[in-house]
């Protein structure tokens, strides 16, 4: 794994060299509304709000986002890139 020491921070955003980002609230918790708040180089991306690891599913439902909303964002992220189980 590449080491991770330079980042920068722009509006709770921190994007280190290797390409890896995690988005943060005011409180400096992990939390995205938009799509999930940490995305690996690699691929691999988990869920959070205000600090709390959620299923993609548990995401979605906390945000009343639709089935339809839903399922676009299982084809872009995909289940197996979440790195957390999908459930309902």
């Amino acid at each position: 794994m590449a080491q991770r020491d330079w980042f920068t921070i722009t509006d709770g955003t921190r994007t280190y060299d290797d390409g890896t980002k995690e988005y943060y609230n005011e409180d400096g918790e992990l939390h995205r509304e938009t799509g999930p708040a940490a995305e690996w180089y690699w691929g691999e991306v988990r869920w959070f709000l205000n600090g709390e690891r959620l299923t993609i599913s548990e995401w979605c439902n906390r945000l009343g986002i639709s089935d339809k909303e839903k399922a676009i964002l299982l084809l872009k992220y995909g289940a197996v890139r979440t790195s957390s189980w999908v459930s309902e």
